[in-house]
């Protein structure tokens, strides 16, 4: 009599039908959530999260036979758990991208994008390179006054007034927008004291204002020649000397802002080589108010020439000393610090002061390290590099300087830090997972990303079009503020007490963001 065999082998083969379903599940789950994220695909990421909903399904009808009731109500409880932490998580992820109006104040149109924004007390002045100033109230954005038409160049002293010119045009503006001079032509080239007949080569630059006196330097071949212009379009004062190596930086980065300016000249004497000296020049009548060798202590060192500048009405010079290297603050024509013992640049020559703000300096030493220097009272510290280039700004790993806190960018992580002592403020982690442009500054620290990474939830043109700005208190990083600019950023700038001017690209426009 012939047996019917088993049927454990048909069970076997019907089991590990529909765990190879859930096996084909899985995969397909993977790649649409994958594909979702990697594009970013909306309504892959849709189907994904479907496919995952079949995947808990099948998985939970098949253990509902092979493991008590307790166990499927704690699978279930741990699922429904996930679901309800990404829906915490992901929607306020979501929500400050989408969010355009926090912290937001004024706004006012700007006829071009392209800006410098110098803040200085209750004002921001807006430089346009063919219009000239308008200067904002800083609480308000209403209008003050706007000034000028002179093209190429514009400039802020730190009382307020304002210079413009070219090489056939100045004019000099007080704080309150009066024009009190201009000069154009013929007229304008006598005043600078320029060699007509050898002719220049470069446009009259302004290096210095106080008290009414302006100080123009133009450079022709050999000579550079220095004027000092009082409030009636006088010449009070002239002096020739040799042409200055270029100047440090002003606040990073400069096409976009800028600091005022000092309020003392420092020259340099025609010379050959590094034997040349730096003169520093009072404003206000040419006054000669020290002479040091552009390489002291430099002794037979290549390169060892030092380096010189100035911020309000202290002057900087950097050179040599034994071993080691210095920074010296010279006001009025007297020393009132020496800081010894810094290490030298790469080579052993003296520092460049290449960026100098309110209250500090910031020079290269390696590719790895820089100094900076407190211009208070000449205190100094070594600390890791700091960006002094657009270069070096997107590099992967380097500090952003400002005067009072030093923001070092690795990746997506901000790190504050306190310039002088080094001591760590606050740590911040750009959602999207990419490197955001940084800017420190003036009572702010402004943060600039690509709104959603790929986060397939976050619009398409947010993604492609947005650029979010984000605005952090510089000494414990908080949260100041945010603008979703769907028309992309041109130019943006800490302007004070917390706050940052944003100046949209597609539709010239100035916003105020941040502490309200």
């Amino acid at each position: 009599m012939n047996e019917i065999p088993p049927a454990v082998g048909r069970s076997e083969t019907a089991g590990r039908a529909p765990f190879g379903g859930l096996v084909g599940l899985v995969l397909l789950t993977l790649v649409l959530l994958g594909w979702g994220v990697a594009q970013p695909f909306l309504w892959s990421y849709l189907a994904g999260a479907v496919s995952a909903g079949l995947l808990g399904a099948g998985l939970v009808h098949r253990l509902a036979g092979r493991v008590g009731r307790k166990a499927v109500r704690a699978l279930v409880a741990v699922a429904t758990a996930f679901v309800v932490a990404g829906v915490v998580v992901a929607v306020p992820a979501v929500a400050r991208y989408v969010r355009t109006d926090g912290a937001v104040g004024w706004s006012t149109e700007v006829p071009t994008r392209w800006v410098n924004i110098v803040p200085l007390r209750d004002r921001i002045y807006l430089y346009e390179q063919s219009r000239g100033f308008r200067v904002l109230d800083r609480s308000t954005g209403r209008q003050l006054f706007s000034v000028g038409g002179v093209e190429v160049s514009g400039d802020v002293a730190g009382d307020g007034s304002m210079v413009l010119s070219n090489r056939t045009t100045g004019e000099y503006y007080s704080a309150a927008g009066t024009r009190l001079w201009r000069l154009a032509g013929v007229a304008w080239l006598r005043a600078l004291g320029a060699n007509t007949a050898a002719g220049t080569s470069t446009s009259p630059t302004v290096v210095a204002v106080a008290g009414g006196v302006t100080v123009f330097r133009t450079c022709g071949r050999e000579d550079c020649w220095y004027a000092g212009i009082d409030r009636h379009g006088e010449v009070v004062w002239r002096w020739v000397g040799g042409e200055i190596q270029p100047e440090p930086q002003v606040p990073f980065p400069g096409a976009d802002k800028a600091g005022p300016l000092p309020a003392v000249v420092v020259a340099e004497t025609r010379a050959s080589g590094d034997d040349g000296e730096y003169v520093t020049l009072a404003v206000a009548d040419g006054q000669e108010l020290d002479r040091r060798p552009t390489a002291p202590g430099a002794g037979t060192v290549s390169g060892s020439r030092g380096g010189a500048g100035a911020v309000g009405d202290l002057a900087v010079f950097t050179g040599r000393d034994g071993g080691g290297c210095t920074v010296t603050g010279v006001r009025a024509g007297r020393q009132v610090w020496r800081a010894k013992g810094l290490p030298c640049a790469d080579g052993g020559g003296p520092l460049w002061p290449s960026l100098l703000v309110e209250h500090r300096m910031y020079a290269e030493v390696t590719d790895e390290s820089s100094v900076t220097v407190d211009l208070r009272n000449g205190r100094w510290r070594e600390i890791d590099a700091v960006a002094f280039s657009a270069r070096e700004h997107l590099s992967r790993k380097i500090g952003i300087p400002g005067d009072d806190v030093i923001v070092y960018r690795d990746g997506p992580d901000l790190t504050g830090v306190d310039a002088g002592s080094g001591r760590r403020l606050w740590a911040f982690a750009d959602s999207t997972g990419e490197t955001p442009g940084v800017d420190v500054g003036s009572g702010a620290v402004v943060v600039l990303s690509r709104p959603g990474g790929h986060n397939p939830l976050v619009p398409a043109d947010v993604r492609d079009d947005g650029y979010l700005v984000t605005v952090l208190d510089p000494r414990d990083g908080s949260d100041l503020g945010r603008l979703l600019s769907l028309g992309g950023v041109a130019t943006s700038a800490p302007v004070g007490d917390g706050r940052a001017l944003v100046v949209t690209e597609n539709e010239p426009e100035a916003r105020l963001v941040g502490r309200d």
